[in-house]
């Protein structure tokens, strides 16, 4: 028997390494396949197209728009879910008997504890031990290489195109810019906000970064 506390701080209990998973996030799908739990995954949410092995997945929905009877049907024995699913898909596939792990790593020591926690649940923990150790190599060389850095270029991030949503403070991706040694220009929003095209440019960011398919 396996009994974690997931992000949500509820208690989760499997009996034994779960064989069946269904990820509800692409970014779920693509952490369990780079711990070498790919082959547990039997369903995913749309849009689970990294790496290539995630597109032969059956669907279960959109990331906000899940059908628990297909996840039902599914048979998990894990369902691996994060809060923006909704409160409602959570109760409703916990209230059809499922268990449901939901996680949700905001800055870069969440996702290594993150990283940890599914190598615990499936039984990983020395290929989750060694992707950590890999993410926290290549984290110090940048530390390493900035240190001589005199120059801290401006940065934005479009998480969306129609408007357009940047990332402010208090988000990973802003992190990310300052751990990289950039200067986020909308750092003095928080979170995800909108900004018109006007207000872009007068940003005027040295460096933009765009999300693959949405921004």
């Amino acid at each position: 028997m396996i009994s974690v506390t997931d992000c949500a701080g509820e208690v989760v209990v499997i009996e034994g390494y779960p064989e069946r998973i269904v990820s509800l996030s692409p970014s779920i799908t693509e952490l369990l396949f780079a711990i070498g739990a790919g082959n547990l995954i039997v369903a995913v949410s749309d849009q689970s197209d990294y790496p290539e092995e995630a597109l032969r997945i059956p669907t279960v929905g959109g990331f906000t728009t899940i059908s628990i009877e297909k996840v039902v049907a599914a048979n998990p024995d894990l369902v691996v879910a994060t809060p923006s699913n909704g409160e409602e898909v959570l109760s409703r596939l916990r209230a059809s008997g499922l268990t449901v792990m939901v996680i949700n790593p905001e800055t870069i020591d969440e996702i290594i504890e993150t990283i940890s926690l599914l190598g615990t649940v499936t039984g990983n923990d020395r290929a989750a031990h060694e992707l950590n150790a890999e993410l926290i190599r290549r984290i110090e060389k940048v530390t390493e290489q900035l240190a001589s850095s005199t120059h801290a270029p401006t940065v934005a991030h479009i998480v969306w195109h129609d408007p357009i949503w940047v990332s402010g403070s208090g988000t990973f991706q802003d992190e990310v810019i300052r751990t990289a040694g950039g200067v986020n220009v909308f750092a003095d929003m928080h979170e995800w906000q909108i900004v018109s095209l006007e207000e872009f440019v007068a940003a005027g960011p040295e460096f933009i970064l765009v999300s693959s398919g949405t921004g």
